[in-house]
């Protein structure tokens, strides 16, 4: 490779609160200073997270005043190569493979000789799969230098789209344990923050965007089994989120005799959070489709027992009667009877089992992230340096 400014880039549609403690461990771990962090746009159409301010890592932010959606692929492509030229990076992290961001700037790599990191959380399963689009896929991925994953299940997927498994690293996926750690525990030391919530005493609780994927239907109907079973020692359900099925969930809800137990008090911004977790009994995240499940990470850093269905990623940070119990979404009464046995546990049984949780999640906190980046980065080196730049592959890309 030709010499280069020494600097990392980490390529994301858009920088929320989840990306900020990652990628500043990132620049401690690396040299404080030489990591820039480029997103497409300051807002989308999908997360209602307020704007993220100030970060303690460099930020450029391609279209300030557009919504991601709004940005044309020729545009963005455009503006990327612009960006990556002036800060002309040594190693650039890549966010996916079928956004324009991300193949402008695999493109970009390409054409310069410089390490094009994929990070990747998606698996064989998330979606119908078909030939002609896996192809494309493989073409993409053979392009990039290296991969950081999130769990084994993502490293089997890239993979099989022809990445060599010696340059697949692990930590893509992590939290800002620390956030939901102390937000969870000063929670639980303010004796009326339960009341001014208006939460009660003892509760599951799930956090999603209202969508299909989600699965909340089926979550309500297994809950409304579990009170069957429970009877009048059922905890309640409180859900936080927002999105399309809003109102057709609180008609289901309401339908099956729920609505004195399951709240819906809507979506909750990143440091509002905590405070949910840390009043909750136990976590439940239902959904049918699900690359990873950073909420996962999210409860098990507040202490939580969790139950989880097994089509998400994260499923592997849950070992069954230690932190939690793993379900089938697709069999019905499984996930009631997972309630039941967990809300049989006792207060000794569910605090064994938050602590094995918190233990659990300690190793997969933003350090993990930075330094399985620096590995995938040192993986990729090699190849990087035996390829030759290549202008027909960085137009095919889209730079």
């Amino acid at each position: 490779m030709r010499e280069h400014s020494g600097t990392i880039v980490v390529v994301v549609a858009r920088i929320g609160p989840y990306h900020v403690a990652k990628i500043a461990a990132l620049a401690q771990a690396h040299r404080p200073g030489a990591v820039t962090a480029i997103e497409v746009a300051a807002s989308d159409c999908t997360y209602a997270w307020e704007r993220v301010g100030t970060t303690p890592f460099r930020r450029v932010t391609l279209f300030p005043d557009r919504r991601y959606e709004e940005v044309s692929a020729r545009r963005l492509a455009r503006a990327m190569v612009e960006v990556l030229d002036r800060e002309d990076p040594f190693a650039v992290a890549i966010n996916g493979w079928g956004f324009p961001e991300a193949r402008a700037a695999a493109g970009w790599c390409r054409l310069r000789g410089r390490v094009a990191v994929l990070m990747s959380d998606s698996q064989a399963h998330d979606a119908p799969r078909t030939r002609i689009k896996e192809l494309l896929k493989r073409f993409v991925v053979h392009h990039h230098d290296s991969a950081l994953v999130a769990g084994n299940s993502h490293a089997d997927y890239v993979e099989s789209l022809g990445m060599a498994r010696e340059r697949i690293a692990m930590g893509y996926d992590v939290v800002d344990n620390q956030h939901f750690s102390t937000g969870a525990t000063l929670a639980r030391s303010d004796s009326s923050l339960r009341r001014r919530l208006d939460l009660p005493q003892r509760y599951f609780v799930s956090v999603a965007r209202f969508v299909e994927k989600k699965n909340l239907s089926g979550l309500l109907r297994e809950y409304a089994q579990f009170r069957l079973l429970a009877g009048r020692d059922a905890w309640d359900l409180v859900l936080l989120g927002d999105g399309p099925l809003r109102s057709d969930l609180e008609q289901l809800r309401d339908s099956l005799g729920l609505r004195d137990f399951v709240a819906m008090p809507g979506f909750k911004q990143y440091n509002d959070l905590p405070a949910f977790y840390g009043l909750a009994d136990a976590f439940v995240i239902a959904s049918t489709s699900e690359p990873w499940g950073l909420v996962v990470n999210e409860a098990m850093a507040a202490s939580l027992p969790i139950l989880v269905s097994d089509r998400c990623g994260a499923v592997e940070l849950v070992q069954n009667e230690v932190n939690g119990w793993r379900f089938d979404p697709a069999i019905p009464g499984q996930l009631a009877r997972a309630m039941l046995q967990l809300s049989r546990l006792g207060p000794d049984g569910a605090a064994r089992f938050g602590v094995a949780s918190h233990q659990i999640i300690s190793a997969h906190g933003p350090g993990r992230f930075a330094t399985g980046l620096l590995r995938a980065i040192e993986l990729g080196r090699a190849r990087c340096e035996l390829r030759s730049p290549s202008r027909v592959a960085a137009w095919l890309l889209g730079a």
